[in-house]
């Protein structure tokens, strides 16, 4: 069993088997490399990243976000779970793009740049962060 990096010290995490469990899907066949472990661990790492440091992180303080995870632990760690499982799938089926800085360069070799909305569209999984914006209590909400 993969988990992801503790240096990142996320409240709520998910396991290479719970992924399997939930999905059918054994990261360790599914991702291209031989590195065996290491590269399951920094696709985990990779999705706890996208969820927590560009969805729920990135509306307010990470102090204030954890205490809200812990204090409605049995609220939220599902939900959380489930956003990082669909994140995860996401990438599998798209590719990780999450280093993309949203330039393009045309035919006619001018830069095409990409608002950051649009990247940021392109990185994240829209069916995690629905969820997310729908929990009780809501983790990504931002006054929108």
């Amino acid at each position: 069993m993969a988990t992801v990096s503790e240096l990142y010290q996320y409240p709520v995490a998910l396991d290479s088997d719970e992924f399997l469990n939930n999905t059918g899907i054994d990261l360790r066949e599914e991702l291209d490399g031989d590195d065996g472990e290491r590269k399951v661990i920094n696709f985990l790492d990779t999705i706890h990243s996208l969820i927590y440091d560009s969805l729920i992180y990135s509306t307010g303080s990470k102090t204030i976000k954890n205490l809200i995870i812990k204090g409605f632990a049995e609220d939220l760690q599902n939900d959380i779970k489930k956003a990082l499982i669909i994140q995860g799938q996401y990438i599998l089926d798209n590719g990780d793009i999450s280093l993309w800085n949203g330039t393009v360069i045309t035919a006619n070799t001018t830069a095409d740049v990409k608002e950051s909305k649009i990247i940021y569209q392109k990185v994240i999984a829209p069916a995690a962060v629905d969820l997310l914006m729908n929990t009780a209590p809501p983790l990504i909400y931002m006054g929108e």
